[in-house]
């Protein structure tokens, strides 16, 4: 799983993601999800740390990749599902913190 802030044209906002009190921020999260469950889950917590004025046409895309020790590289590095999740909500509110369900869409 990869996470990164992009605005509205899907450019990466860059030094938005905060991973632990004090640490340097970064452009884009890799994580890992074990996909052998029926329901998989990612419970990962980190900061946004947005400029005001990118607040309104940014979102979080989320990307997911299968890496497999027996495969190539360029099967690795292939993003086969994509989510996403806007910052800022319809009513002009900050998407609270907590646990949000988002629908996956298969990238071709």
């Amino acid at each position: 799983v990869a996470i990164a802030v992009c605005d509205s044209r899907g450019e990466i906002l860059r030094h938005c993601i905060v991973i632990a009190a004090g640490a340097t921020p970064i452009n884009e999260y890799e994580s890992f999800i074990y996909y052998h469950h029926n329901q998989p889950k990612w419970h990962e917590t980190f900061k946004l740390s947005i400029p005001f004025e990118k607040i309104s046409v940014a979102h979080l895309r989320v990307g997911f990749r299968h890496v497999a020790k027996n495969e190539g590289k360029d099967k690795m590095d292939k993003t086969f599902a994509f989510s996403y999740l806007k910052i800022m909500q319809d009513n002009g509110a900050i998407i609270p913190d907590g646990t949000h369900e988002l629908y996956v869409y298969k990238a071709e």
